[in-house]
């Protein structure tokens, strides 16, 4: 198997490290540099790709970190930068059924998954290669096996414009993040304690109740069953790498997905990158994290 994946540049402090996890499984990978709302920039992606492997097959759009206004952007540039000659197997647009919880009160958050789910079926009536926008339903994401089997079923029946995806309620992530929002005072006294005297783990906490909209957090409290899924995934570990100054790939909440886990990864990061640095900058860097 074949994957081209265009991100943007990574940051000063960032490592384009996306292609490691389908390398591993046996893929070939290659990574392209592209801004996401620049046709030329897209084109140019899509020619480099093109001119290494061949005519593309199939392609997926995902929402990246940049909001609801990257997505809209993204998705129109994508689209015209395919054009409507490219014979796809499939354009495949990732979207929400309804956004996370933190995005709902957001009137973006809504437009794009509205002007995703046009923008398939607008390519039909042109006569473009097959489109179908995918909503998924909060708590659907590709750390559960049946996320796989739903996708690879859409796919089989390309006449599809427009397809919502829900999952079944086991295991029962929103469940367990209702469960959590109603835990009793005691339990959140507790949860109150063990993070008090740990300003890292305070602050990773942090970023977890803006993206997911959960306010009690334990430290042995897992992104997943407080709702997280693949897509929160990423918006939660680029704001980790906003609040830090160093490289943490989304596929570590998978390989440490409760909180006091991702807390010791994020300390170990920080050590190497300390290691690293001269003794003013590394002393710069501890009053910046201290502050």
């Amino acid at each position: 198997m074949r994957l081209a994946l265009i991100a943007p540049p990574p940051g000063p402090d960032q490592s384009a490290d996306g292609a490691a996890a389908p390398a591993d499984l046996g893929a070939q990978v290659m990574v392209v540099e592209a801004a996401a709302a620049d046709l030329l920039s897209m084109q140019a992606a899509i020619g480099r790709i093109e001119a290494g492997w061949g005519p593309l097959h199939g392609v997926f759009h995902l929402p990246g970190p940049g909001g609801p206004g990257e997505a809209m952007a993204s998705a129109l540039v994508l689209d015209a930068a395919l054009g409507t000659d490219r014979p796809l197997d499939f354009l495949a647009l990732f979207s929400w059924f309804e956004p996370p919880p933190l995005a709902r009160a957001q009137p973006e958050a809504w437009a794009a998954s509205a002007l995703l789910d046009a923008l398939a079926q607008q390519r039909a009536a042109r006569g473009a290669a097959p489109a179908v926008a995918i909503d998924w339903c909060w708590g659907a994401g590709f750390d559960r096996a049946d996320s796989f089997a739903a996708l690879d079923r859409i796919l089989a029946q390309p006449g599809l414009s427009q397809v919502v995806v829900a999952l079944p309620a086991a295991p029962p992530r929103a469940a367990a993040a209702a469960s959590a929002g109603a835990a009793a005072s005691a339990d959140a006294a507790a949860s109150a304690d063990a993070l008090a005297d740990d300003p890292l783990a305070r602050a990773i906490a942090d970023v977890w109740r803006q993206t997911l909209g959960v306010e009690r957090i334990a430290p042995g409290d897992s992104f997943f069953d407080l709702g997280g899924d693949s897509l929160i995934a990423v918006q939660l570990m680029t704001r980790l790498r906003d609040s830090f100054p160093v490289e943490l790939p989304v596929q570590l909440l998978f390989d440490r997905p409760t909180l006091a886990g991702l807390r010791d990864a994020v300390e170990e990061a920080l050590t190497a990158r300390l290691e690293e640095l001269p003794e003013a900058e590394a002393r710069r860097l501890i009053e910046s994290l201290a502050g």
